[in-house]
């Protein structure tokens, strides 16, 4: 019986910090937003489709556990103009968002989409790396 329960402390120690940062990462979420105007043009509604597809494709397993998501969103609408100022939007932007237990505890934009726009594999490589190093990037 001492034994049994020597075993059982043993796996406490080893296990329990594992299956706390296991918990701590389900209550994890990284959103991915394209912020756009409701009048778009042709290269707007590529850069849209480009970042989705790129989330849906490099990371598919993170999408279907709910790990990462990706959201389109009209600043023009009245519900949504706050991100202008919440992220200091100018232009049309990808911004990678990290929330921990319903709050947002950073963020990013993704500043090149433009100068990448013209490359479609660079501009999925961009979304894609960008994204990778932002989810190691948490604690």
């Amino acid at each position: 019986m001492r034994k049994y329960l020597l075993l059982l402390v043993a796996f406490a120690f080893v296990f329990c910090p594992v299956l706390a940062d296991a918990a701590a990462k389900a209550d994890t979420k990284y959103i991915v937003y394209y912020f756009r105007t409701t009048g778009r043009c042709h290269s707007c509604i590529q850069m849209e489709k480009m970042t989705k597809e790129t989330i849906e494709k490099d990371f598919a397993k993170e999408v279907k556990s709910g790990l990462v998501e990706f959201r389109s969103v009209d600043v023009e609408t009245p519900q949504n103009k706050h991100y202008i100022k919440d992220y200091g939007l100018y232009t049309k932007s990808v911004i990678i968002s990290e929330v921990k237990n319903g709050k947002e505890t950073r963020w990013k934009n993704l500043d090149q989409i433009w100068k990448k726009l013209r490359n479609e594999y660079e501009f999925r490589l961009y979304i894609s790396d960008e994204l990778r190093q932002f989810m190691k990037g948490a604690k």
